[in-house]
């Protein structure tokens, strides 16, 4: 059987900051949980991991910027910059400074972006990207779960059947 691809998500700066200073508890550092057991397969823009390397050496103490690495470098894949006709097939669909940002999520046919600022994002209805804030992903995959039919599960294998997924 084929192993199942995780769903990709561009996670903007204000999310990786939020997840390097804040607890386990928040939706961002539940979404980073979903990463560590490759639920998610999360990516960014050399623009928001620059972005929020910034925030975390002027706001948080140095050892959220150590965290915020190690997220990086184990959690988090740093997409290339889009190219000059993403850029402007995106243009009007987000403030300026987050065009790349959004350019970039396209490009890489993430399922989603997840910002804390979803006001900054007008994408068009064909555009194949959809912004969320980390609360709201969250409030999907918890809606999502309860959906599964509780049948699959009621039966546990026997002997040396394997369980089936």
């Amino acid at each position: 059987m084929a192993a199942l691809l995780a769903p990709s998500a561009f996670l903007d700066a204000n999310v990786l900051f939020s997840a390097a200073a804040g607890s386990r508890e928040t939706a961002c550092g539940a979404l980073l949980d979903l990463c560590r057991h490759r639920l998610l397969h999360a990516t960014t823009s050399a623009a928001a991991r620059d972005e929020a390397e910034r925030n975390c050496q002027k706001k948080l103490p140095p050892n959220a910027l150590s965290e915020l690495r190690q997220v990086l470098d184990n959690l988090v894949e740093i997409l290339p910059d889009p190219p000059d006709a993403m850029l402007q097939a995106v243009q009007g669909q987000a403030h300026d400074k987050d065009l790349i940002h959004l350019a970039t999520a396209v490009q890489a046919r993430c399922l989603f972006l997840v910002t804390k600022n979803v006001r900054h994002y007008h994408p068009r209805p064909d555009c194949t990207i959809t912004v969320y804030d980390p609360e709201e992903v969250i409030r999907r995959i918890r809606r999502a779960l309860y959906t599964l039919d509780r049948v699959e599960f009621a039966d546990p294998p026997r002997g040396d059947e394997p369980a089936s997924l």
